[in-house]
């Protein structure tokens, strides 16, 4: 057709214009360069370009705004704008050639699918039960937080409504703003917290129940509001759309409870779950998505409500946002958020009075949302400083309110002036207020004890070191389970142990730190907790146990063992190594290795205890021995607070019949090389050591002088491979020289030189090693200050002031 215009006829005769306009695609498939067409005038490889664009320079302004802590919606966002009308999109052939008009429909549609799946693991991971379970201290915060910046708001607003509301916004869209800026959304909070590490903090917590509460008024608000909307142009239709979103829901109910039940009882422990059954869930989810299309709802309603039905957790919760939970949050929601970018074009904002109007009224929100915890703290006997960081964080704005936006846009409710400045202001209120949060609230301080917690000072005080056990696998049960044996001291009171199962969160939002229930059903937490009540029973009235449960991304792990042993004044951390002796003897790294690394990593810099770290072995571990087996203890002391930490331990376990003790103290050949406070602090503890162990002919001690690093190796080697446990200190934070010339050859950080050098393949022995790290750091009323070079003696000086309940 030369002509880009043509006559038509239409049914009744009449004649009509239309406009033909060249394809700017002209298919789905390129047959490629080689035949003379451009593959970006194809589908396919056009929508490729586009998500390698969107991804390529999300992730790009995602690493260059971490430094200044801003959340990922943020730079997709600013990626949206920069690929939109506004930065590159002002280029007309960049526009015709990445991203022409016709195009874009494909793009938001893979955006709506990606919200459609989105929501749907919001309800997956979103536990109901625990709005029952929520504290006065979440509900009044969550009332507060939603009904306090909703009165401020409307009082301002009706009260001044002629004077200050520019003309391009009429009353009923401020009040709709209002009521979008008094609520803040469960996935916003979820998805922020986890961003910054503080999922599992106090904050954290406290933020998570009460989001999920102010999550119940979002939803009830939207369809209050849809309702009398639909209700103003056809009380009908708004009435049939009521019941039938009713009917929805519980069909959904009555029809996917039970399949999800039916699929976990299918689903073996610790098997993942069939694919056939991942798959029915997934035409669940587009299903309801269709379903409510028909009936006039949201697309994610549906898929919404089919998540809050499946069982929170493993094995099915878990196992949905596993296999689709990366593709939703890397590919298709970044398409979402860069398709509001590209509507909004800066350069249309032509009344900046409108953008100052709009960025006041998200202020006063900003500061009532602030305010409302900050009165209530008082009250409901939460700090100061926690209230504030609750209402930073409460001023997030995020992927609900965007859904919202684009809804209204949809429906002509906002121009595209009015969504720019909106956009522009809640993008503001999310810059400012989260690298506030970070820049008040460290979550380690909630941790810090205010008194020496370690093996030490309670072995000097005649008193039993309480003992935080943790637990990965099954695997890590028997070297555990034989070090408390020998650790269980009848003479004193009984051993106090916490066992802590921690599990990688997988499947739901919320972290859960509870004590463990005891249940018939076969499950690992079940088996390993079946044995360490076993051990309590063979040792009753010498050993007191009390287990827990903890679920928790492996990120943020550590703060769950730190929380747990500040609470319960435990005295040291017991921590599985990273690695595992394989069939031939060699240590191997598990699936869930690098993960523990860094676990163990955070816990010896934080813990307010002791910390050590237990290298299994064939000795140790393999099964539980029994209570009447003689257990070889080998202890290296090179002198540190981290090795009178071990001696203090060693002499802690030489009460035990069970236990033999062989101590080797090495010392410098030129004394002179000797820190003459560390040797007066080192002299002190080994005099205590032997006058605790005076008379007992099971321990042994000696003395070696070497020169160098070498000299200590060959002290190790001559002491032979008789041990079922080999105990050192930490040791790296200082370098002397016992240890010269080792710690060049140092792999694994938090074994220190001499436990790396144990672990290695150059000494190949077959004992276990506990490398224990005495406490790191003590609050003082300046705030917390580091450990060392102070001594047992001197903390119990200061004891009176410092001792305070934790």
């Amino acid at each position: 057709m030369d002509n880009p215009s043509a006559i038509l006829d239409d049914k009744e005769g009449h004649s009509r214009s239309m406009v033909c306009r060249p394809m700017a695609v002209s298919g789905i498939v390129s047959h490629g360069i080689w035949v003379g067409e451009n593959p970006l005038k194809y589908g396919l490889p056009l929508f490729l370009i586009q998500i390698s664009l969107i991804s390529i320079i999300t992730w790009v302004l995602y690493y260059l705004l971490k430094s200044l802590r801003q959340p990922k919606i943020i730079s997709s966002l600013m990626g949206g704008v920069i690929l939109g009308p506004s930065v590159l999109g002002r280029n007309k052939r960049f526009t015709e050639m990445f991203f022409p008009r016709e195009s874009l429909r494909l793009v938001e549609t893979a955006g709506m699918l990606g919200v459609t799946f989105f929501l749907f693991i919001v309800g997956v991971k979103m536990d109901p039960s625990i709005i029952k379970k929520s504290g006065k201290q979440s509900v009044y915060l969550a009332i507060s937080n939603v009904f306090f910046p909703a009165i401020l708001l409307s009082f301002v607003v009706l009260t001044f409504n002629e004077s200050i509301i520019p003309a391009a916004l009429t009353i009923n869209h401020v009040m709709k703003l209002s009521l979008m800026l008094s609520m803040t959304s469960f996935p916003v909070i979820a998805i922020t917290l986890t961003e910054f590490g503080m999922l599992n903090s106090n904050i954290g917590h406290l933020l998570m129940s009460s989001a999920m509460i102010v999550e119940i008024f979002n939803v009830l608000s939207v369809l209050a509001t849809v309702a009398v909307n639909v209700a103003a142009e056809n009380q009908m239709y708004a009435i049939g759309m009521v019941l039938s979103m009713i009917v929805l829901i519980v069909s959904i109910i009555c029809m996917f409870r039970p399949i999800s039940l039916w699929i976990i009882k299918q689903t073996p422990e610790n098997h993942r779950v069939a694919n056939a059954h991942v798959f029915i869930i997934i035409i669940g989810v587009l299903f309801t998505a269709l379903i409510g299309e028909f009936i006039g709802q949201q697309t994610s309603f549906g898929p919404f409500i089919l998540g809050l039905v499946i069982p929170v957790g493993r094995p099915l919760g878990s196992a949905m946002v596993e296999r689709i939970e990366s593709v939703v949050l890397e590919i298709l929601m970044p398409l979402y958020f860069v398709s509001m970018g590209l509507k909004m074009n800066v350069s249309a904002i032509r009344d900046w009075r409108l953008l100052g109007f709009i960025g006041w009224i998200t202020i006063i929100s900003c500061l009532a949302k602030i305010a409302a915890p900050t009165m209530l703290s008082t009250y409901i006997n939460i700090p100061k400083q926690d209230a504030l960081v609750f209402g930073l964080f409460m001023c997030s704005k995020g992927i609900m309110e965007l859904i919202v936006l684009n809804i209204w846009r949809n429906e002509k409710a906002l121009d595209n002036q009015q969504l720019v400045c909106v956009v522009l202001s809640f993008m503001m209120a999310t810059a400012i207020c989260t690298p506030l949060v970070i820049a008040i609230y460290n979550p380690t301080m909630q941790y810090i004890a205010y008194s020496w917690r370690t093996v030490q000072h309670s072995v000097e005080k005649s008193l039993g070191p309480c003992l935080l056990t943790c637990i990965h696998d099954e695997d890590n049960v028997p070297p555990i389970i034989n070090l408390l044996q020998m650790s269980n001291n009848s003479r004193f009171d009984p051993l106090a142990v916490h066992v802590l199962h921690v599990v990688k969160m997988v499947g739901r939002a919320l972290p859960l730190l509870v004590p463990y229930k005891p249940s018939t059903d076969p499950t690992t937490t079940n088996r390993i907790m079946n044995a360490f009540y076993q051990f309590e029973r063979n040792h009753r009235g010498h050993v007191w146990l009390q287990p827990f449960i903890a679920i928790s991304p492996h990120e943020t792990m550590h703060n769950d063992i730190c929380s747990l042993a500040h609470t319960k004044h435990v005295s040291l951390v017991i921590m599985p190594f990273h690695k595992q002796p394989a069939v031939n003897g060699e240590m191997m790294m598990g699936a869930s290795g690098q993960a523990i690394k860094v676990i163990n990593r955070s816990v010896l810099e934080e813990a307010p205890c002791s910390v050590g770290i237990l290298v299994n072995c064939m000795t140790l571990g393999g099964t539980t021995k029994p209570r009447q087996h003689s257990f070889h203890l080998a202890v290296l002391f090179l002198g540190g607070r981290d090795d009178r930490e071990a001696l203090a331990y060693a002499a802690w376990m030489a009460s035990n019949p069970s236990v033999s003790i062989y101590v080797t103290r090495c010392v410098p050949m030129d004394r002179k090389l000797y820190d003459s406070i560390e040797k007066k602090l080192d002299d002190e503890m080994v005099g205590k050591f032997k006058m605790w162990v005076a008379g007992n002919n099971r321990v042994s001690y000696r003395e070696e002088e070497v020169a160098d690093g070498g000299g200590t190796v060959e002290v190790i080697r001559s002491m032979g491979d008789m041990y079922d446990l080999f105990m050192v200190g930490w040791g790296l934070e200082m370098e002397t020289v016992l240890t010269k010339g080792l710690r060049e050859w140092n792999e694994e950080s938090e074994l220190g030189v001499i436990g790396d050098f144990l672990a290695s393949t150059d000494y190949n022995g077959a004992a276990a090693i506990l490398v224990l790290r005495q406490q790191a750091r003590v609050a003082s009323m300046d705030g917390a200050q580091p450990m060392a070079h102070v001594s047992i003696a001197a903390s119990n000086r200061v004891q009176d002031v410092l001792d305070v309940p934790g």
